[in-house]
């Protein structure tokens, strides 16, 4: 069965596309709505196109538009109001899926020139409403997928994207798990160095080493820790500045508590395994074998030491998980030796 798409601001340039290409190869029904759009627009397939005039502040026509209607394209989001009215629209029609073209740069997510082009040309005003628009969409019960475009973007013959995932909770984690600590870690350095010694002792997990379903990020940041402490252990040596990276299991601390444990504000039904984990996890609340007192004693010995190792690993569920895991990758090098060796011709 066709579905039946509605564009919303369809005489815009990327609608204009967009209508072409879903006429050329789909079969897809398209209702075309916007501001005096029959005096904007030529129809060229009458038997798949529908002109409707209104407004996106008109409500009551929104919902008249989207009587079965399967997915809803909004071409612009600069009004916060106008997509205010689309997400309650859409709910008292009933349709649940929206796909929303906003501008590259709501989340923050790019530097060098592309940010500075979108600064100097877009006004702060425009971007916080792109920015909040798309935050209404997110915080809605849509389905929603939101097109962040660059600008000055209308070659037909670049249609290269990526499809991502938004990642503000992801940059969140490593703000605070690695790039926190690697600015601290930088300010502190030229002092150890003119002192030649000094010892950093930072707190990973067991998770930077094994993972496991619901724990990529996290995992991610704290193999991210020992890694960096790793590297920067040889680089310091020479300094007489020791570098420990504290690898502990579970802890009888607030770790797995709401007050303290975030999960995404999205989440996605078909992650059974995930949702299996995470309850899990609750039920490893306030049960974990550490002790967070012994683990404090554990780094202050370590502290002491004038030969500290990289890498301590703190529980006797860490212990056994590391050991498991190092010798799976042994075993998984072992079985594919000639692959591995084959890329060496020196």
């Amino acid at each position: 069965m066709s579905k039946n798409i509605l564009i919303l601001g369809a005489a815009g340039q990327i609608s204009q596309m967009l209508i072409s290409n879903l006429l050329e190869n789909t079969d897809f029904n398209l209702k075309l709505y916007g501001r005096n759009l029959s005096k904007r627009i030529r129809v060229t397939d009458v038997s798949r196109e529908t002109v409707i005039d209104g407004d996106f502040s008109d409500k009551a026509k929104l919902v008249q538009a989207m009587k079965d209607v399967d997915v809803v394209y909004l071409n612009s989001m600069e009004s916060v109001a106008d997509t205010q009215t689309i997400v309650v629209a859409m709910n008292e029609a009933g349709v649940k899926r929206i796909i929303g073209a906003t501008i590259v740069g709501i989340y923050d997510e790019f530097d060098g020139p592309l940010k500075e082009w979108t600064n100097a040309n877009l006004s702060e005003s425009y971007r916080i409403d792109e920015r909040k628009s798309a935050q209404l969409v997110e915080n809605s019960n849509l389905d929603y997928t939101l097109v962040r475009l660059t600008w000055l973007f209308n070659d037909e013959s670049h249609l290269d994207y990526v499809l991502l995932e938004k990642g503000e909770e992801v940059k969140q984690n490593f703000d605070v798990n690695v790039f926190g600590l690697m600015q601290v870690t930088q300010m502190v350095m030229p002092y150890m160095r003119q002192k030649q010694s000094g010892h950093i002792i930072n707190l990973a997990s067991i998770s930077g080493t094994v993972t496991g379903p619901s724990q990529s990020i996290y995992s991610a940041t704290k193999a991210a820790v020992i890694m960096m402490g790793e590297a920067l252990a040889d680089e310091v040596a020479a300094f007489g500045i020791k570098v420990t990276s504290i690898a502990p299991s579970g802890v009888r601390t607030d770790f797995l508590d709401q007050s303290s444990m975030k999960t995404p504000a999205k989440k996605i039904a078909d992650y059974d395994i995930v949702k299996q984990t995470m309850k899990g996890l609750a039920n490893f609340n306030h049960n974990q074998s550490g002790d967070p007192d012994l683990v404090a004693k554990a780094i202050l010995e370590v502290a002491k030491m004038e030969q500290a190792p990289r890498r301590l690993y703190l529980g006797k569920p860490a212990i056994m998980a590391s050991q498991s895991q190092i010798g799976r990758i042994v075993d998984e090098t072992n079985q594919h030796l000639d692959l591995s060796n084959s890329i060496d011709t020196l």
